[in-house]
């Protein structure tokens, strides 16, 4: 995206359609960005929005996240993130 070997990744869902609750819907964005501060650290963007409509209940959703990953080794890497959940 940036000339960086950045990824963005979007996903989108509908389902439910015709049954006795309602249509669901639900879509997800994830942005990766590699060594961002330095070669072994990775940063990451991830935001998911869902709407859920069944027979008992109705709810609507947004969640985004952020954070890095570490990688110490081959076999050992380190993760840390902050994420916040919304429900209505």
């Amino acid at each position: 995206m940036f000339g960086g070997a950045e990824r963005l990744r979007v996903e989108s869902e509908v389902s439910g359609i015709g049954n006795s609750g309602g249509t669901d819907y639900r879509l997800g964005l994830r942005f990766d960005r590699p060594t961002t501060f330095n070669e072994d650290t990775d940063f990451y963007l991830e935001s998911e929005l869902e709407k859920l409509d069944e027979v008992a209940f109705q709810s609507h959703s947004f969640e985004i996240e952020t954070g890095m990953k570490c990688y110490a080794s081959s076999n050992r890497e380190y993760g840390l993130g902050l994420g916040y959940h919304f429900r209505i």
